[in-house]
């Protein structure tokens, strides 16, 4: 018997609930310094559910009314739902950040963007973004199309899949479809007990762990067509109720930061979707809250509303935004996306989506232009580096300097891996003096400052671990390097918790016939706002008022770093002296060659006007290898080393 499918205001209003969790996560309200729907990213899990049951729901009325599925006018119906608002939307954000993002930013994007047109996204992040939970990540503007392309990869396949199912069994595509979603559901709860940071951001970006949210839409589908359950409304109203607990717990108190997700705990919102879904009887809920014109209305625009509110926020981020209110900020772009969706969803959605004029050559042909202009703008920017019209002449005058952390992080932690660091030596060079770092992420920085600059120590070998203590003697640590290691270099952010940790290394040292230096902390200065240094604020706000730049504009920020210097370390610093001097153990203090106490300034930028720092204290590679130059310890290594 044919079965027809009908219009479900709720499920519409599901799509609201999963859009404004979203929205809100991203947006980051605070109500006395807690994070408010820290979970709001499982609407994302949602979406994914909602799809997997209306994509199944349409292709199984088209089968059990015509005994096949014309995969041509499926794809031309998604293609009309998806390319018109996506292309609309990357074409305004390139744009805009075309006129505010930083020229290397400028590069990044347009990648991100070209990846986004091809649904191709979830491999760009994977590749370039390994944790989505990151605070740099709100600079990465086409972030959240990852999950977008994870549906259209999804559409792609599963059509087809799914009509030879039919064809070859249909009592047993149920079936198949639950082994592909414990399979899926298996792999990624594996992924998820992972310490490993690339197998965990494959779990939360790639589709084969995240096919068992789509997958659990399918199979609900599937046994919704085949046999309608009808509930009392008390039932009814108590499954969804408890749904609906499903969903809202996860979002109000589930927090990425601290957990791995997806995971089995990703379950919840997906039993609370499933069980919402299910229900099709009148029930309390449905009539006052899921079913409510405003909320319907907020989940028909969702797609609009995902698809524009994380740029926005994301651009908020930018220098035009550094001296207006934060909170009054995230409100206005609030507005601005509900009012910008729901102009797309009136005149770019639905005009396209239901023109029955609009073939599948007019689609192909509009969509081969639009990817035709992209790609003059894609490499044009590309070439150029990133397009510096809307910065005046700083460029013209400093090319070297790179306002994006975001990128010079990604750079400085290009070659970590675990505790080791890739192309660090194993200081097994006989002719050679061997010396090994150790210590948290600033070991980094000072690793480089000699492997850099080899030309100065011709006659020595350097690696580095980034450990504690507490680890130096597991299995999973080299003992041939610390074997090799003739001195041992100490440097980490230091408080006083870990004092007792230096004499642990000074025991160890003696007791195996190394030398130990310690470093001691580094200046610090204040945390990045909006991913900005101090130094990059400050470059901002010049150019908005179009100063006209000279070197004596570093000598001058140089003094303002100065004045900013974190009074804590300066302590620690002192106190770590007394310790380090009463327990007979040699130190080099870094404020020697980072700031000039007598004048009142510190280091921020190379010969070359190159960033020294691209957060609070870390160097990058370029500020490394001009401070390692500036300190030359080679006449203290080689008195350590007699």
């Amino acid at each position: 018997m044919n079965k027809k499918i009908y219009y479900r205001p709720e499920i519409d209003g599901l799509r609201a609930v999963a859009v404004i969790a979203v929205v809100l996560y991203h947006a980051e309200f605070y109500l006395h310094q807690n994070l408010l729907f820290k979970g709001g990213f499982l609407g994302v899990d949602i979406f994914f559910v909602i799809s997997g049951y209306l994509i199944t729901n349409i292709l199984y009325d088209e089968y059990s009314n015509t005994k096949t599925i014309s995969i041509k006018n499926f794809y031309k119906r998604r293609a009309k739902r998806i390319l018109p608002a996506l292309f609309f939307l990357i074409f305004i954000i390139t744009i805009i950040s075309l006129f505010i993002l930083p020229p290397i930013t400028q590069v990044t994007f347009v990648k991100s963007a070209l990846s986004s047109i091809f649904f191709v996204s979830n491999f760009f992040f994977f590749q370039n973004n390994d944790d989505y939970f990151l605070d740099s990540s709100d600079q990465m503007q086409l972030l959240h199309t990852w999950s977008l392309s994870v549906e259209e990869q999804f559409y792609l396949f599963f059509p087809i899949i799914f009509l030879y199912l039919l064809k070859a069994n249909k009592k047993l595509i149920f079936y198949y479809i639950l082994l592909a979603t414990i399979l899926s559901l298996v792999l990624c709860v594996i992924l998820s007990f992972s310490s490993n940071p690339k197998l965990a951001s494959a779990n939360f970006y790639l589709f084969p762990s995240r096919a068992w949210e789509l997958f659990a839409g399918s199979l609900i589908s599937i046994i919704i067509f085949n046999r309608k359950y009808n509930f009392s409304y008390l039932l009814s109203s108590l499954i969804v109720l408890v749904g609906l607990i499903l969903i809202l717990y996860p979002i109000c108190y589930f927090d990425a930061k601290s957990m791995s997700l997806p995971s089995h705990k990703t379950l919840l919102p997906i039993l609370g979707t499933l069980m919402i879904i299910t229900v099709h009887d009148k029930n309390f809920f449905y009539e006052y809250f899921l079913r409510l014109k405003f909320v319907v209305f907020l989940g028909l625009i969702s797609y609009s509303l995902y698809l524009w509110h994380f740029p926005l926020f994301s651009l908020s981020n930018s220098y035009f935004f550094l001296n207006v209110d934060e909170f009054n900020t995230k409100i206005i772009i609030f507005i601005i996306s509900l009012i910008i969706s729901t102009f797309s969803f009136y005149f770019i959605e639905k005009p396209f989506r239901y023109n029955k004029n609009i073939s599948v050559q007019l689609i192909i042909k509009w969509s081969l232009i639009y990817i035709v202009i992209f790609f003059i703008i894609f490499f044009t920017i590309i070439f150029s580096k990133g397009l510096k019209f809307a910065f005046g002449d700083f460029y013209t005058k400093y090319p070297n300097y790179i306002i994006d952390n975001n990128y010079l992080q990604k750079k400085w932690r290009k070659p970590l891996k675990g505790y080791y660091f890739i192309g660090s030596s194993n200081l097994n060079k006989k002719n050679k003096k061997n010396i090994l770092i150790v210590g948290n992420s600033h070991s980094i920085g000072v690793y480089r400052m000699f492997a850099q600059n080899n030309e100065l120590y011709k006659d020595f070998d350097f690696s580095v671990m980034r450990i504690g203590f507490e680890d130096f003697n597991k299995e999973h640590i080299s003992n041939e390097i610390i074997n090799n290691s003739d001195l041992i270099i100490l440097a980490s952010r230091w408080s006083k918790k870990y004092f007792n940790d230096i004499e642990k290394f000074k025991i160890f040292t003696e007791e195996n016939n190394k030398k130990l230096l310690v470093f001691l902390n580094r200046p610090e200065f204040p945390e990045n706002i909006n991913n900005l240094t101090l130094l990059d604020i400050e470059i901002l706000k010049k150019i908005q008022t179009n100063y006209n730049f000279d070197d004596k504009f570093f000598e001058k920020t140089s003094k303002i770093y100065f004045s900013k210097i974190n009074k804590e370390k300066i302590e620690i610093n002192e106190s770590l002296k007394e310790y380090l001097i009463l327990k007979g153990i040699d130190f080099y203090d870094p404020y020697k060659y980072a700031c000039n106490k007598s004048m009142n300034t510190c280091q921020i930028v190379t010969n070359n006007f190159e960033k020294i720092y691209f957060d609070y204290g870390h160097y990058t590679i370029e500020g490394s290898m001009y401070l390692g130059k500036k300190i030359n310890l080679l006449n203290k290594f080689n008195q350590l080393l007699k």
